[in-house]
């Protein structure tokens, strides 16, 4: 069930270029995650690798942008990189 919102989240993310994400993308992601009931543990590195490849700015987007579990562990890259929320 996580593959999907996974690749959408990527694919995103190399349209942006990293640097931004549009509301229509944000809005996109957070349909796609909505479902999403728990995450496999040994997904997560996946997640970090795509966040190691986001700027700043589209972490901290991501971070206040709500989506289901993407939120949190954007909230947590943020701490790492050392960001105010």
């Amino acid at each position: 069930m996580l593959h999907k919102p996974l690749e959408l989240w990527q694919s995103l993310a190399m349209e942006t270029n990293n640097d931004n994400f549009s509301n229509k993308q944000i809005e996109t992601l957070r349909a796609q995650c909505a479902g999403i009931k728990t995450v496999n543990p040994d997904r997560l590195s996946e997640f970090h690798r795509i966040f190691d490849a986001c700027s700043d700015k589209a972490i901290l987007q991501l971070a206040k942008a709500g989506i289901n579990f993407v939120s949190a562990l954007a909230v947590n890259d943020c701490k790492r990189r050392g960001l105010a929320l």
